[in-house]
């Protein structure tokens, strides 16, 4: 999977939950030149941790993809263990809304992110 890349670990919530997180801990593959957490691993922490909210969801048939998503990137991340959580606000037929926050060990909130995934 697209998560073990990074060593990100995922923890999907129970069936039907629509919850679910991801946890990484910063090491220096995930830094940008600036020494900064990249952009992009924040974005796929969220990502994952949405999709995955979106899986608890499903039926066996169905499967789910991107189709927006956007971050606010609220602080720097320079180190540390990293935890998204992530939680569906809205299931249509085929549209699924979601909303993940990520974290630090301090519990400061770190970016916001916000999904939009297609099921069929």
């Amino acid at each position: 999977m697209f998560s073990d890349l990074i060593g990100a670990q995922r923890l999907p919530g129970p069936p039907g939950s629509g919850q679910a997180a991801m946890e990484l801990v910063v090491d220096d593959r995930h830094r940008n030149v600036m020494g900064i957490v990249h952009g992009g691993v924040i974005m796929t922490l969220c990502d994952e941790a949405l999709g995955l909210a979106v899986f608890t969801l499903l039926g066996e048939e169905e499967k789910a993809v991107t189709a927006e998503f956007k971050v606010n990137f609220l602080h720097p991340v320079l180190q540390g263990r990293l935890r998204a959580t992530a939680q569906v606000v809205h299931q249509g037929h085929h549209l699924v809304v979601g909303r993940s926050e990520l974290r630090d060990d301090a519990g400061q909130l770190l970016a916001i992110g916000q999904g939009t995934y297609f099921v069929a």
